[in-house]
């Protein structure tokens, strides 16, 4: 049975794993206080060292990169969070 929303669904390129499987890791170690708080600079550049990326430009790629789907995670959160705590009817 077709399911419309799963076939229309955003598809991750295979060249861009690296970056989305990071981030996953990193997202996983954060440190939490009143919400999320950001994945930090030291962090990622401790996994580049883990896993071996030494490349400059690379290494700039993956954190803007991570950067910006750590923003869109901890917006999500934070809308996700407010909308959960509303009293329901």
């Amino acid at each position: 049975m077709p399911t419309p929303a799963w076939d229309d669904r955003p598809q991750l390129r295979e060249e861009w794993a690296w970056v989305y499987d990071g981030f996953l890791v990193l997202s996983k170690q954060r440190q939490a206080g009143f919400g999320a708080n950001p994945i930090s600079v030291a962090d990622v550049c401790a996994y580049l060292d883990l896993v071996g990326i030494r490349e400059t430009g690379q290494r700039i790629v993956f954190l803007e990169l991570v950067v910006g789907l750590d923003e869109i995670a901890r917006q999500w959160h934070v809308e996700h969070s407010r909308r959960d705590a509303k009293p329901k009817d």
